[in-house]
């Protein structure tokens, strides 16, 4: 496998020992302070969490790994682009099984839970990441207030699961869910419009 980083490549076998060497070189860059690890290409698909998870499931035919390091200006940029569109991509999804919890079509087991869960994780540990940096956009507090607000609800959508009610989850997600992500994504285009 060729594995990418900076502009540096390396060629690889695909063996768990190289690619703990891919982890081991990787780590090695970040040691220079001013550029961040935001993500892995693999074989052209974006992996963001449980990159090693992922590499050993395809490892046998992986053929490109390529880490995406970036500085913090570009790290908070590509964060903020891909939040607003994770958010917009997310609201018409979450609507829809809103609809189907209520109408009994789907239960809260359904996959759409893990994948929300996942995006709403993704969503506070990304704002989390960036409020880490030095370097900060002018009106960033508004999203850490929002991550705050989201950390306050996942608990209680985990309190709710737990009971497997699906109408107060549904009530949860409309509620406060849905008004959450509105604020995300008006608080992104504040960003944008300061400057990042």
């Amino acid at each position: 496998m060729k594995f990418i980083i900076g502009n540096d490549a390396y060629m690889f076998e695909n063996t768990v020992d190289k690619v703990e060497e891919i982890y081991k070189i990787t780590n090695d860059k970040l040691k220079d302070e001013t550029v961040f690890f935001s993500h892995f290409i693999i074989d052209g698909k974006e992996i963001y969490n449980e990159h090693d998870q992922y590499l050993l499931n395809v490892l046998d035919s992986i053929e490109e790994v390529h880490a995406i390091l970036h500085t913090s200006a570009q790290l908070i940029e590509s964060a903020i682009t891909s939040l607003t569109g994770y958010l917009e991509r997310s609201q018409p999804e979450l609507q829809q099984f809103i609809n189907d919890l209520y109408n009994g079509v789907k239960q809260i087991g359904a996959p759409n839970t893990f994948l929300l869960l996942e995006g709403l994780e993704w969503v506070k540990d990304m704002i989390v990441k960036i409020d880490a940096l030095k370097q900060r956009p002018e009106e960033w507090h508004l999203l850490v207030n929002q991550a705050t607000e989201l950390t306050e609800i996942l608990a209680e959508m985990e309190e709710v699961f737990q009971h497997n009610d699906p109408i107060v989850y549904a009530d949860m997600l409309q509620y406060d869910i849905i008004p959450l992500f509105q604020n995300l994504k008006n608080s992104c285009e504040q960003i944008e419009k300061k400057g990042l």
